[in-house]
């Protein structure tokens, strides 16, 4: 065996590139944010400031502010923990945002891993 080899049989190297950084999303409810969008701009009192850290939506992938912070403020779904713009903004520029789509192995336990709670809504 080559001992100048970068394999080994019980590893294996991965090499990832760096996280990209300084990357400026703008969303909705940014000062920069262009008018002339297919989504209005919702009137509300908040804006972005310049150094606004944002979020995205896990449907639609758009970003919005991150707004974690503040308790009054719903970003995310109670049960994934996931991001939807559709529940920030009330809408979302993909179809059917928020439907529920689960695959038939999934409905046998959805409900607390009940099979007969979970009978009843499918």
């Amino acid at each position: 065996m080559d001992n100048d080899s970068i394999y080994n049989d019980k590893y294996i190297i991965l090499v990832m590139n760096a996280p990209i950084s300084n990357v400026q999303l703008i969303c909705r409810q940014c000062p920069t944010y262009s008018l002339d969008r297919t989504m209005n701009i919702i009137s509300t009192e908040f804006q972005c400031c310049p150094s606004q850290t944002h979020i995205l939506c896990q449907c639609c992938i758009q970003p919005m502010p991150d707004r974690q912070d503040d308790p009054n403020i719903h970003q995310s779904c109670e049960i994934c923990h996931q991001y939807f713009c559709n529940i920030y903004f009330q809408q979302c520029s993909r179809k059917n945002c928020l439907d529920f789509n689960f695959a038939p192995r999934h409905l046998i336990n959805l409900v607390n891993d009940n099979p007969i709670e979970s009978q009843i809504i499918q």
